[in-house]
């Protein structure tokens, strides 16, 4: 009766989820949290809010799901023997930034991967000496959602409150010392700052320097298993500090072998593979983050993905939700998927599909909300190329989502020249649309097999519980609790064709670059 929770502290919401021992889903709660942006390029969430949106959120599933004798008592039948967690593990978002004072009060907001405001910091320190070594050593490209930047940024924006910080920290960095009143990192979550030697599981003076702090401003790296108990209402359990959101969306779909890739399209997307090698890319166009003691997460993440198409949705006047397959989802009980119904957005996008033509000669540029990989440019703008009087709207919406899958082949084809990959395990609200996965398939000429990772994060961070309580002997075990979703082949014609047009597509961003910055 005993479960694993995993709790994922995301860039707009807290998940908790509960998995038996053999990997089966027992309840699942989420609470939103506000963001404040502005643009300028701000992008900021209040740590005390996420901290009680976490707690409350676990409360309630422990109440849930309790037995007798427990805070969920009134939920379990007089003879039910008590259920209690095992553990209780962690994921979080990468690359956020908290000053704290002396006594652990924030002096900022938590400045989240989405912060732009470092840009120019970012495009004067890229290129440089110093900076291509700090890549070699940390996998972590210059861009302004690295920390090491957001602190560089700091520094000359806000040199009275650079000074006065006495720590700098992440979300979940903060939440266990709110937890345990010390200051610990998992070695996943230092690997994606910009500031951590990731081969060598240490912070790495020359980055150090580069940011102008000294390793007593930050919290000490410990292994992602590392626990520490915690009381909390009728319950001692211990928790596991886990790891970074997006290597444990790997790890959480099962993706961790050769030859295996993941394709998230959800808000933004990523794609990503395991490796046991540290590679750094000569030309610095991919990330390389720890996992686990010999284990790494190699590739990229776009900006730009379902919002690009809540964006188009917005001028489209369609309402509703954006993401395919989210609108007015009807309730459900614990760990029970929410049933989606049609969207306006769902019946344009069947009506792009069957455009006899494609999109009919139109090529478009995703990058409203700058890009990441493999350009690492925030000044990058979003276009559509090749417009003429006969394009409608269904033709303009096809070229979206063709665009958004060729920004991450992008980053595909450089992961698949390294060591050649056979399948690709999809995820994110895309995979609700066959005929967006279809086309998928046929963009990378690769097998696309979809995966549940609505989640994935909180999932990976159960079984790296289950790991550090010794309910997993290794991470390879993960295997036997995934379930394999539909697969799709890629057509060898379709292929060639989306070859042609990703062959125009590459050449838009080098001659359009100037221009970006320009405007």
């Amino acid at each position: 009766m005993d479960f694993f929770v995993g709790l994922d502290i995301g860039t707009s919401s807290v998940k908790a989820l509960a998995l038996g021992p053999s990997g089966e889903a027992l309840g699942v709660r989420k609470k939103p949290y506000p963001v404040q942006t502005d643009p300028s390029g701000r992008h900021e969430e209040d740590p005390e809010t996420i901290v009680q949106a976490t707690l409350s959120v676990l409360r309630t599933l422990l109440d849930d799901l309790a037995g007798p004798g427990s805070p969920g008592r009134h939920l379990a039948s007089p003879d039910a023997p008590a259920r209690r967690p095992v553990c209780i593990a962690l994921s979080a978002a990468m690359h956020g930034l908290i000053a704290l004072d002396e006594e652990g009060r924030p002096l900022t907001p938590l400045i989240t991967w989405a912060d732009t405001r470092a840009a120019a910091e970012a495009a004067a320190f890229k290129g440089t000496p110093a900076a291509r070594d700090i890549y070699r050593l940390t996998g972590t490209p210059i861009h302004p959602m690295s920390p090491l930047i957001k602190l560089r940024w700091l520094r000359t924006a806000r040199p009275d409150l650079f000074a006065k910080a006495a720590t700098f920290v992440s979300i979940k960095e903060y939440l266990w010392f709110r937890l345990f009143g010390v200051f610990e990192v998992d070695r996943s979550i230092a690997s994606a700052t910009g500031l951590f030697d990731t081969q060598a599981g240490r912070w790495y003076p020359p980055a150090l320097e580069a940011a102008g702090i000294t390793p007593d401003r930050l919290s000490k790296p410990v292994p992602v298993t590392h626990q520490r108990s915690c009381t909390l209402p009728g319950l001692e359990v211990p928790f596991v500090i886990g790891a970074g959101d997006g290597c444990l969306a790997n790890l959480g779909s099962g993706v961790i072998a050769p030859g295996e890739a993941s394709v998230t399209i959800g808000t933004s997307g990523a794609v990503r593979v395991v490796t046991n090698r540290w590679q750094p890319d000569p030309e610095e166009r991919l990330f390389q983050y720890w996992l686990s003691e010999g284990m790494f997460v190699r590739g990229g993440a776009s900006n730009n993905g379902g919002n690009v198409l809540d964006w188009f949705a917005g001028i489209a006047n369609w309402g509703g939700a954006a993401t395919p397959g989210q609108a007015a989802p009807a309730a459900t009980g614990p760990g029970q998927a929410a049933r989606p119904e049609t969207s306006a957005l769902d019946q344009a996008l069947d009506e792009a599909f069957a455009l006899p033509k494609e999109s009919e000669g139109l090529l478009f540029l995703p990058y409203l909300y700058g890009e990441r990989a493999p350009i690492w440019d925030a000044a990058a703008r979003g276009a559509f190329i090749g417009l003429r009087s006969y394009h409608k709207s269904p033709h303009l919406l096809r070229a979206v989502t063709e665009g958004i899958g060729y920004a991450l082949y992008d980053t595909f084809r450089l992961l698949d020249a390294e060591a050649p990959i056979h399948t690709v395990y999809a995820s994110g609200g895309f995979t609700q649309n066959e005929a967006w996965v279809q086309q998928l398939a046929d963009t990378f000429g690769k097998t696309v097999r979809l995966t549940d990772e609505a989640d994935a994060s909180a999932t990976g961070a159960v079984f790296l519980g289950m790991l550090a309580t010794g309910a997993l002997s290794k991470l390879s075990d993960v295997k036997r609790h995934i379930l394999e979703g539909k697969t799709y082949a890629p057509r060898p014609e379709r292929h060639a064709y989306h070859q042609r047009y990703y062959t125009l597509y590459r050449e838009l961003y080098p001659a359009l670059s100037k221009t970006f910055h320009q405007l």
